[in-house]
């Protein structure tokens, strides 16, 4: 699924109640050496390796997750 198309999807809906939906962009800064954004890195997979095997079953929705990191240029 496009990103942006998904959250044009969504918008575009009935009933749309982000806070209920749990609709969401969240950015934050994290300062980390290279072992630290490692184990970030192995945590967040972890987290969600947890949630990635779940079938629909007709109560469940599809939540796209989608994750962008930015490294600060070399200076």
């Amino acid at each position: 699924m496009n990103l942006m198309h998904g959250v044009d999807q969504y918008l575009d809906g009935t009933d749309v109640n982000m806070g209920e939906d749990g609709f969401g962009f969240r950015q934050v800064d994290l300062f980390l050496d290279e072992k630290e954004f490692y184990n970030f890195r192995q945590d967040l997979v972890s987290v969600i390796q947890n949630y990635a095997l779940n079938e629909p079953d007709g109560k469940r929705r599809r939540r796209t997750l989608a994750t962008v990191m930015i490294p600060e240029a070399k200076k």
